[in-house]
C-alpha cells in the first residue's frame, strides 16, 4: 500500500522579495527603487500582467502579480556554479509584486542596510565555503556578504562634459526653475566659466547675508527648458534630486566631470577619518553616485543614514544620506575623478600623501580555512609562511582559525609566498581569480526583523538558472532540504521513494538535486501536456522525483485543482510518495494538505515559526489530514529557541523529530546531493536516518551500531 506524505513549513511566507525602497543595480551605473518601479510597469501595462490567485487559511484571496520587463532594464547580475562566480550583463525574465508580510529582515552590512523577506537568499562565505543563505539564516558577526565592484566604461558622447559639469552644479548647489537656472557658491570663478562654456552668459549677485556666497544665474525660459528637456534633467527639491537619466548612457568622461561638480559643491574631506564623505537629502541620488562610483570606476563607498539640521536655518533636524567613501578607494577616487575647488584637492592630496594606514576592514576576504588547507596540503608549517610574510606564527593561525578576514592586501600577500614555493594547487588558483575578480565580501553587522507597513513585496527572477541581481549597496542578493534527505534515507531503509515538487509557484526540489532542467515536469501534467511516467526521474541516489517547471508561463497557468487526480495514478508506483509543498497557507500548500495521507510539519524552533505552524496544523486538522508530527529543523541550542516541551504545547503535536544546525546541509545544497548521501555521518543526516526509520516502523541502527553488528557477526562466522 503506497503511504502519500505532505511534508509542509510550518513557515509561511511569500518567497523572496524586497521591500518596497531597496535599490537594485542597472549595467549601466543607474540605480532603480525597485517597489516604484515595478508598481509603475504594473500600472502602464495592466492588460500584460499575469495573476496567480492564492487563498490564505483566512479564505482570502492574494494575487501574486508577474510581467516581463520592458526590454531597456537591463540589470547586473552574478552567477555562481561550480564554486565559480560570474558576472553577466542580461534582462531578468519577468517582474513580481507580492502581498506582503508584515515582517522583514534587514541586513546591514557595511555597505549599507538591504530589507528583504525572511527566505530572500544572499550569497554569503562561511567556513572557506560561498553559499547561498537565506535572510534568516544568516548570523550576524560571522557571515560575509558577497560584494561585487567592477570598473567599466561607455563610450557613447551623448552629453557634453560641460553640460555634464553644469549638471553637477545644478544637482548640488542649484536652484531649478522653468525659465531660470541658480547656482550657489563661495567658489564662483569655476561656475562663471562652467555658465559661460553652455550659455555664454550669467548674472552674478553676492549674498546680502552672507557676503561670501553668490548667485550665479542665467534667465531664459526657452534655453533653460531645452536643457532640460534634452539631458532629461528633473525640476525637483533636495530630497528628490538625482542623476539625469542620459549620464548612464554616456561616456565615463562625462561622469567624470558630473560627479567632480557635484562633489565640489557637496562633499568634505575629512582627514581625521581619512575619508571622503558626500551628504544629500535624496536617497536616490546617493544610491544612483554609489553605483556609478562602483560600477564604472572600481570605487567602492559606505551608505548611511543619519539626521541633521538644514542648511537654511531650520532647527529641526532632518533625515539626509551620507556616502563615505575611505581606505584605498580615497586614491582611486583622487586619480578618477577629484575636485576642481583648490582647497579640496588639497585636502586631498594631503590625505592619500600622509604616513597614516588605511582602514583596511572594508573589502574582505574571509578565507582561513581556505589559506590552512593549501599549507597543510602541501605540507607546510605556519611558521614558514610566517617568516617569508614578516609576521608571527601566531598570527597565521589566527588568520586560519578565522578571526580575521585578510585585506585584499593582504590576500596577495598570502598568494604571493604560496607562488614562492611553486605551489600547484587548485585552490590557490581559485583564491587568485577570486582576488581579481572585483568580488570581495562585507561582514554582516546585524540582522534584525522589522515591522513592514506596504501592501506589496518585490522581486526579479533573473535566469532559470537562478542568476542574483545586484543590490544598490553593491551585495549580491537571490526549504526542500527535508524531504530530499528524509527520502534517500528511506531509500537506504530499502523502501521505493517518489518525492514531487507540489511547490508550483516557486519549485526547487531540481536545483536541489542538482538537475534543474527537465523536458517534462510535473507543470506539462498538470496542464495534461504529457503523460505522468514521462515526468518521473530517476537519481542516482535511488530516489525518483516528479520535479516542477521554473517557466514564468507554467507558474501562472497552473491549475492547483489536478494535483489530486495526478497523485492517484502514482497509488503502487512506490512505498511511499513524499510532497514537498509549498511553504505558508496559500492554495498550494492546502491542495497538497487535501491530497495527502498524513502530514510532516517542519518548523524552526522560534516563536513566529512555530505560530505559523499551528495555523498550518489546524488547516490540516479541518481537512482531515492526519498530521504525523513535527520536525524541529536547525536546533542551535540556544537559550531563546523554544525547546521540545514548549513546541509540543504550544502545537499539541508531538516533535518526532530534531534536526540540528549542521555546516553539512548548506555544502549537501551546495554539491546537490543530500547529506543523507554526501555527509551521511554528520548530525543532521544521522537525525535524518533516524525520522526515517521512526516513520517505517523499524528500529534505527547509527552507524557506530552497525559497524559493531558486523563485527560481531563476522566473529560468529
Amino acid at each position: 500500500m503506497t503511504r502519500i506524505i505532505t511534508i509542509i513549513s510550518g513557515k509561511g511566507g511569500v518567497g523572496k522579495s524586497l521591500g518596497y525602497s531597496e535599490f537594485v543595480s542597472l549595467a549601466n551605473g543607474n540605480s532603480i527603487q525597485i517597489g516604484p518601479y515595478i508598481d509603475e510597469q504594473i500600472r502602464k501595462n495592466k492588460a500584460n500582467v499575469k495573476k496567480l490567485i492564492v487563498r490564505n487559511i483566512d479564505g482570502k484571496d492574494e494575487i501574486f502579480e508577474v510581467l516581463e520587463p520592458p526590454k531597456d532594464l537591463i540589470l547586473d547580475t552574478i552567477s555562481f556554479s561550480n564554486n565559480k562566480l560570474d558576472r553577466t550583463i542580461r534582462q531578468p525574465l519577468f517582474l513580481m509584486r507580492k502581498p506582503a508580510p508584515p515582517y522583514l529582515i534587514r541586513i546591514e552590512t557595511n555597505s549599507g542596510t538591504v530589507d528583504v523577506t525572511p527566505e530572500h537568499k544572499f550569497l554569503i562565505m562561511r567556513n572557506g565555503f560561498i553559499m547561498k543563505v537565506a535572510a534568516e539564516e544568516i548570523k550576524e558577526n560571522e557571515d560575509y556578504a558577497l560584494y561585487f565592484n567592477s570598473e567599466n566604461s561607455i563610450e557613447n558622447d551623448n552629453c557634453d562634459p560641460n553640460i555634464a559639469e553644469l549638471l553637477g552644479y545644478i544637482i548640488g548647489d542649484g536652484y531649478m526653475e522653468k525659465y531660470k537656472i541658480h547656482i550657489f557658491s563661495e567658489n564662483p570663478k569655476i561656475i562663471e566659466n562652467n555658465f559661460l562654456n553652455v550659455f555664454g552668459k550669467f548674472k552674478k549677485i553676492k549674498d546680502k547675508r552672507k557676503k561670501s556666497l553668490y548667485r550665479i544665474s542665467f534667465f531664459n525660459n526657452k534655453k533653460v527648458m531645452a536643457l532640460y528637456n534634452k539631458y532629461n534633467v528633473k525640476i525637483s527639491k533636495a530630497g528628490e534630486k538625482e542623476v539625469p537619466s542620459i549620464l548612464f548612457e554616456s561616456s565615463n568622461k562625462c561622469l567624470v566631470a558630473f560627479i567632480r561638480a557635484l562633489f565640489d559643491c557637496d562633499a568634505y574631506v575629512n582627514t581625521n577619518k581619512r575619508q571622503i564623505e558626500f551628504t544629500s537629502k535624496s536617497k536616490k541620488l546617493v544610491f544612483q553616485i554609489s553605483n556609478i562610483l562602483r560600477s564604472r570606476f572600481g570605487i567602492s563607498s559606505q551608505i548611511k543614514s543619519i539626521y541633521k539640521m538644514a542648511t537654511n536655518g531650520s532647527r529641526i533636524k532632518r533625515k539626509y544620506w551620507k556616502l563615505l567613501i575611505s581606505s584605498s578607494n580615497v586614491k582611486k577616487y583622487y586619480y578618477k575623478i577629484g575636485f576642481k575647488i583648490k582647497m579640496k584637492m588639497n585636502r586631498l592630496r594631503k590625505l592619500i600623501d600622509s604616513d597614516f594606514p588605511y582602514n583596511t576592514n572594508i573589502e574582505l576576504f574571509p578565507v582561513g580555512k581556505i589559506l590552512k588547507k593549501i599549507r597543510e596540503r602541501n605540507k607546510l608549517t605556519a611558521l614558514q609562511i610566517a617568516k617569508r610574510l614578516g609576521c608571527t606564527k601566531q598570527m597565521i593561525y589566527e588568520y586560519e582559525w578565522g578571526y580575521y578576514a585578510l585585506s585584499k592586501n593582504k590576500l596577495n600577500e598570502f598568494i604571493k609566498v604560496f607562488d614562492s614555493f611553486n605551489l600547484v594547487d587548485v585552490e590557490l588558483e581559485q583564491l587568485r581569480r577570486l582576488v581579481n575578480s572585483g568580488f570581495s565580501f562585507r561582514l554582516v553587522i546585524s540582522k534584525k526583523w522589522i515591522k513592514y507597513n506596504h501592501p506589496y513585496v518585490y522581486d526579479f527572477q533573473i535566469s532559470e538558472e537562478g542568476a542574483h541581481f545586484i543590490h544598490g549597496t553593491g551585495i549580491v542578493i537571490s526549504n526542500t532540504t527535508t524531504v530530499t534527505n528524509l527520502g534517500a534515507a528511506l531509500v537506504k531503509l530499502g523502501k521505493e521513494v517518489i518525492i514531487l515538487d507540489a511547490n508550483v509557484t516557486t519549485p526547487n526540489l531540481s536545483l536541489h538535486l542538482g538537475i534543474p532542467f527537465y523536458p517534462v515536469t510535473l507543470h506539462d501534467v498538470l496542464k495534461k501536456q504529457a503523460p505522468l511516467d514521462m515526468a518521473i526521474y530517476q537519481h542516482p541516489s535511488g530516489l525518483k522525483i516528479i520535479p516542477g517547471s521554473l517557466s514564468v508561463d507554467h507558474i501562472t497557468t497552473t491549475d492547483l485543482t489536478k494535483i489530486e487526480p495526478t497523485l492517484l495514478n502514482l497509488l503502487g508506483q512506490a512505498d511511499i510518495i513524499l510532497i514537498d509543498a509549498a511553504a505558508g497557507l496559500g492554495g498550494e500548500a492546502r491542495a497538497a494538505i487535501n491530497v495527502a495521507d498524513e502530514i510532516l510539519i517542519v518548523t524552526n524552533p522560534d516563536i513566529p515559526a512555530v505560530t505559523d505552524a499551528l495555523k498550518t496544523i489546524k488547516l490540516a486538522q479541518n481537512a482531515g489530514t492526519k498530521v504525523l508530527g513535527v520536525v524541529l529543523n536547525r536546533v542551535k541550542g540556544y537559550r531563546h529557541e523554544m525547546d521540545i516541551e514548549e513546541v509540543e504545547t504550544m502545537l499539541d503535536v508531538p516533535v518526532i523529530a530534531v534536526v540540528p544546525e549542521d555546516i553539512s546541509i548548506p555544502r549537501s545544497i551546495a554539491t546537490k546531493s543530500p547529506a543523507v548521501i554526501s555527509k551521511p555521518k554528520s548530525r543532521a543526516a544521522r537525525a535524518y536516518k533516524q525520522l526515517a526509520a521512526s516513520l517505517t516502523g523499524e528500529e534505527w541502527i547509527s552507524e557506530k551500531q552497525e559497524k559493531w553488528y558486523k563485527r560481531l557477526f563476522s566473529w560468529m562466522g
